[in-house]
């Protein structure tokens, strides 16, 4: 059973049903995956939902980055509005612990400054699992969203899900 804690949320007044550019969240999940478990995110109630303004005029910059930690085999998948399906990239393993991640980042401004492939406005979701047959233990998943700055994907995205200029 995973339990899901807000630890910061920062929602632009201009458009709280959306996430935009603007919008800074980072949700921590917690728990055990039994056997083939499978959680997803957004699940019914949560706030944020990963629902991305249409853009123009809003959407524009933001990112999202997933992670999923525990002693067990992880996996995980994000699906844009569109149905393409994403799987998760190994990150780390050690002492067995295993962590995989996955993110999305809009294509950086041109030299014009405009947006030149911002992330697809709609509806996205994250799913999370435990791929091995026993209970995974020590689970932790990290959902964020952020401004897109060149720094944080290096930071939190896998090296191909940059869209760094």
């Amino acid at each position: 059973m995973i339990t899901w804690y807000t630890e910061m949320l920062s929602v632009p007044q201009a458009r709280p049903d959306c996430i935009s550019e603007d919008w800074n969240f980072l949700i921590r999940g917690v728990g055990t995956l039994e056997a083939g478990e499978h959680v997803n995110y957004p699940t019914d109630g949560s706030v944020p939902k990963l629902y991305v303004c249409e853009y123009p005029p809003f959407g524009g910059n933001v990112a999202f980055s997933l992670r999923i930690a525990g002693r067990g085999t992880p996996g995980m998948s994000l699906t844009t509005p569109a149905g393409f399906v994403k799987p998760g990239l190994p990150r780390l393993q050690q002492q067995g612990l295993t962590s995989i991640w996955r993110g999305a980042a809009p294509k950086a401004y041109d030299d014009r400054n405009t947006m030149t492939d911002p992330l697809v406005g709609g509806m996205w979701l994250a799913e999370f699992w435990n791929a091995g047959s026993r209970r995974m233990r020590d689970v932790v998943i990290v959902v964020q969203a952020h401004t897109a700055y060149a720094g944080w994907q290096r930071a939190n995205l896998p090296p191909e899900d940059w869209n760094i200029n």
